[in-house]
C-alpha cells in the first residue's frame, strides 16, 4: 500500500507542468514534461531505493534491473503523455 501512495504522491509535478504547458514556445512544451518526469523520478527514487536496497542487498543485479525498469517505465509514461495528451 505505501508503494500506491509514494507512487501517487510522486505525480503532482506533473499538475505544475501542465498548469505552465499553456506558454506557447515548443521547447518549453518539451521541457515542461520532461521536467516533471525527472523530478518525478527523483521521488520514486528516493522513498523506494531503501526499501529496495535492504531486501536486495546481496543482489545488485536484480536491484538494477529493478531500477533499470523502473526508469525505463517513466520515461515511456511522459513520452505518451507529452505526445499524446499534451499534444
Amino acid at each position: 500500500m505505501r508503494l500506491f501512495a509514494i507512487y501517487g504522491y510522486s505525480l503532482t509535478p506533473y499538475i505544475i507542468a501542465t498548469i505552465l504547458y499553456v506558454i506557447p514556445f515548443t521547447l518549453t512544451r518539451w521541457l515542461m514534461p520532461m521536467a516533471a518526469g525527472a523530478i518525478s523520478m527523483y521521488f520514486i527514487f528516493k522513498e523506494v531505493k531503501d526499501l529496495i536496497e535492504d531486501k536486495m542487498h546481496e543482489d545488485k543485479q536484480k536491484f538494477l534491473a529493478i531500477g533499470g525498469y523502473l526508469v525505463v517505465s517513466h520515461l515511456v509514461f511522459v513520452l505518451t503523455l507529452r505526445l499524446y495528451l499534451l499534444n
